[in-house]
């Protein structure tokens, strides 16, 4: 296969995951701990009410966007699971949009031994 035949099927198979998740109403994100990297989904930005444009996405911004009463059982969470390797965790909390909504999510997440956590709200 050529490069640009890869590169075609590459783009039509990210353009069909981003419509699954739309219609799903599921997003995701991945982690690189180590590196501070973080990417978020499309569907991701739309679930917590936020523009891919506002600002790139961190896991400050992220805390920002839970419910503080949810904050610290979802850092625990997190903390738990990238303490103990390849353990999925489950959770679910509130959002707090900046329109003044609040989204009910619940949240898996797994970390992995090379220290990247990815999410799938």
């Amino acid at each position: 296969m050529s490069q640009k035949r890869a590169e075609g099927a590459l783009k039509k198979s990210e353009g069909m995951l981003a419509g699954a998740q739309r219609i799903a109403h599921l997003g995701s994100w991945d982690w690189d701990i180590a590196n501070g990297d973080l990417h978020w989904s499309d569907e991701a930005y739309r679930i917590f009410g936020l523009s891919s444009q506002e600002s790139g996405p961190t896991y400050e911004t992220f805390l920002a966007c839970v419910h503080p009463d949810d904050r610290q059982a979802v850092q625990q969470a997190v903390n738990k699971s990238l303490s103990d390797p390849e353990k999925t965790y489950s959770i679910e909390h509130r959002v707090l949009r900046a329109d003044g909504t609040e989204r009910l999510v619940h949240e898996r997440g797994r970390s992995f031994s090379i220290r990247t956590a990815n999410r799938y709200v």
